[in-house]
């Protein structure tokens, strides 16, 4: 029996995007029924042969009001203050992953960032054979001083 799990970009302080269609999968025992809740909606889905499930929720108007995203299947899982807003991807060049925390002037940018609103994760590099499912990374960050030295400079 596998326990249900999300895919990592759904932690505690995520951002769904607004205004479109919104994924959310994950892994569970096979034939299990799984129930996403968020704000008014309520979706459901059975686990496939090799137990994996993927449920879309309509599209959701931006908020800055966190809510409850809730996973339901033979255990349950809560996720904290999840916003609906702008989702941005700064990938490509290997400049794009320079940190604040490596500029000349690191210390006044990041004194300046107090943002909790905006929020950033970081997917490990990992060098793969093939497509994988699943990924490592922070889990979502407040952007504040404390919190945004790994942030990519670039995406700042």
């Amino acid at each position: 029996m596998s326990v249900l799990t999300l895919a990592p970009l759904f932690r505690d302080h995520a951002v769904l995007q607004r205004d479109q269609t919104v994924p959310v999968w994950g892994r569970a025992t096979p034939g299990e029924r799984i129930t996403i809740s968020f704000r008014d909606q309520n979706v459901s889905t059975t686990t496939d042969i090799d137990g994996r499930w993927i449920v879309s929720l309509d599209p959701l108007s931006a908020s800055a009001e966190p809510a409850e995203l809730t996973a339901t299947g033979n255990t349950t899982i809560v996720l904290r203050d999840v916003l609906v807003g702008e989702v941005w991807l700064a990938t490509g060049q290997s400049n794009m992953s320079r940190p604040i925390s490596s500029l000349p002037d690191a210390k006044a940018v990041l004194a300046q960032i107090d943002h909790p609103l905006i929020r950033h994760l970081n997917v490990a590099l990992t060098t793969a054979d093939a497509p994988a499912d699943c990924v490592e990374t922070s889990g979502w960050l407040s952007a504040t001083p404390e919190t945004a030295e790994d942030l990519s400079a670039i995406a700042w």
